[in-house]
């Protein structure tokens, strides 16, 4: 299964959704390798792009949850930045979002 959601926004801004497991390589330049044994076992994190910016080779780094947090926070939207308006995702595109974690 691929760890990469591709979803446009009610405002129609695409975003790239990224599923980061442990022992996946990740932030700038994938210098990182997720261990999420000191955290909490099995705990994916999240991360979102704006794919209209070519800053990483999914988009532009927004922001990064844990997966659960995101499954428990059902029927809202997520406010990725408040101090950018087009990194909103609207409530129906989060339950997509919801949806396509489950299957993960």
């Amino acid at each position: 299964m691929s760890k990469l959601l591709r979803i446009e926004t009610n405002k129609h801004i695409p975003f790239v959704v990224r599923i980061v497991e442990s022992g996946d390589k990740y932030g700038h330049n994938d210098s990182l390798v997720y261990d999420d044994r000191r955290r909490t076992r099995g705990d994916a994190l999240v991360e979102f792009y704006d794919a209209r910016y070519n800053h990483t080779k999914y988009g532009q780094f927004v922001s990064r949850y844990y997966r659960s947090t995101l499954l428990r926070q059902r029927g809202r939207g997520l406010f990725l930045n408040e101090a950018a308006e087009a990194w909103q995702i609207d409530a129906e595109t989060m339950a997509d979002i919801r949806q396509w974690l489950l299957s993960h």
